[in-house]
């Protein structure tokens, strides 16, 4: 996968690094570089496919940009300690109970970043839910006895609300 960069020419999406606040619900293969500001405690999770165990951590990081959450399976969180600046290559985004997760991908890496995360803006939180997800759409309120298509509803037929019963 290949984005163009503001002059028009192509340029390898493994090379570029996206910044935590440009991350989308449906960014694959990107490459982040940030810093670890706490882990959690590692908890055995249940697989429901195929009924096996794994071990997941939560590790909230952060760049210049915002945070998100880093969810690393089983030996993953032995390549990580918290204070330390890393280059996730291959990364992709995941939504787990509406908040977005960065996660490492099947061809994902996590090495030592060559230059550190030194600032982190801890106030814009990209796993807040509905981050950078577009806002829904309510349907309008109609007036009593009317569907929204306009035509007579149960009411003005002569029968009674679905709640009345």
């Amino acid at each position: 996968m290949s984005e163009a960069n503001d002059s028009g020419t192509r340029r390898n999406s493994s090379a570029y690094v996206t910044d935590i606040a440009e991350i989308t619900p449906v960014c694959r293969h990107i490459a982040v570089r940030f810093r670890v500001l706490s882990m959690e405690e590692p908890r055995t999770v249940t697989s429901r496919k195929w009924g096996t165990k794994h071990l997941l951590t939560e590790a909230v990081v952060g760049d210049p940009t915002g945070t998100i959450t880093l969810t690393l399976w089983n030996l993953d969180k032995e390549y990580v300690e918290v204070g330390g600046s890393y280059l996730l290559r291959g990364g992709r985004v995941t939504v787990y109970d509406e908040c977005m997760q960065l996660a490492i991908g099947r061809q994902g890496e996590i090495v030592e970043a060559e230059h550190p995360v030194e600032f982190v803006d801890e106030s814009v939180d990209m796993s807040m839910p509905f981050m950078r997800l577009a806002p829904r759409r309510k349907k309008p309120r109609t007036k009593r006895g009317r569907s929204f298509r306009g035509d007579p509803g149960r009411e003005g037929k002569g029968y009674c609300t679905w709640k009345s019963f």
